[in-house]
């Protein structure tokens, strides 16, 4: 989904403004065609929020008249999105896993009377529900960072005159 907005300049003087809002910001350049697009990389791989996660964004220059129409379109980086489905799998399949070993150490704890075991099925049931908290966690922080990436291209646009 890209977002746009009219700005009042014309392609060049609105392609320097957003070049210098845009490496005032902390954005890495990684592509540029002036005064028809540029491309900028932003965040950081351990940040928590949509507004600074890494990211890549390809701002389009369109002129209109003595007026440009700006377009970003912005795509969270794959090294985010491989250790969100890494995260994620893993722990998807260490839950069950982990089920299985608690239910089952807990029936032979119970059959042969050794309480220690209980005790540790114990903390291993609390250790499965933290991991399923967390996928819980980590599953909607992925969806609301996805639907809210746009935010700082829209914070960017606004910078704009």
């Amino acid at each position: 989904m890209a977002i746009e907005k009219l700005v009042s300049l014309n392609v060049e003087r609105s392609y320097e403004e957003l070049r210098r809002i845009l490496l005032a910001n902390e954005c890495k350049i990684v592509a540029e065609d002036p005064p028809r697009s540029i491309t900028v990389e932003h965040g950081s791989f351990w940040a928590l929020t949509p507004r600074d996660v890494r990211k890549r964004i390809r701002f389009i220059l369109i002129p209109q008249d003595s007026k440009t129409k700006i377009a970003a379109i912005t795509s969270l980086a794959s090294d985010y999105i491989a250790l969100f489905i890494f995260a994620f799998i893993s722990l998807t399949i260490i839950i069950p896993v982990g089920v299985w070993i608690v239910i089952d150490t807990e029936n032979w704890a119970e059959e042969t009377g050794y309480q220690r075991m209980l005790m540790l099925t114990n903390i291993a049931k609390i250790l499965l529900a933290v991991s399923t908290i967390l996928v819980l966690i980590g599953l909607i922080s992925g969806i609301y960072t996805y639907v809210k990436r746009e935010s700082f291209s829209e914070e960017i646009l606004k910078m704009l005159t």
